[in-house]
């Protein structure tokens, strides 16, 4: 695999969970649902934590944790915000 495609299938995003910035460089076929538990982990969130109580937000916008990361276009260093649902347990 050259340089150029294996750069391709990685992008640096910024995973911002509960206001914590986290630095990622991800796999463009991983989903958002793939990056949950590493993102709250590095953001040193404590305990089990179900996805289905948290949402990904790009530009205001609630995004589908089942798709690729692809699908979305990020641009590299891309702000993603991970907060828990509104109404959800904490």
């Amino acid at each position: 695999m050259t340089v150029e495609a294996k750069q391709a299938t990685k992008v640096d995003l910024l995973i911002v969970v509960s206001g914590t910035p986290i630095e990622m460089n991800v796999n463009v076929h991983e989903t958002l649902h793939d990056l949950f538990q590493p993102a709250v982990k590095k953001a040193g969130i404590a305990g089990q934590q179900s996805p289905a109580e948290w949402e990904f937000t790009y530009n205001k916008v609630v995004l589908d944790q089942n798709k690729p990361i692809r699908e979305f276009g990020f641009p590299e260093k891309a702000q993603i915000f991970l907060n828990k649902k509104a109404g959800a347990a904490g």
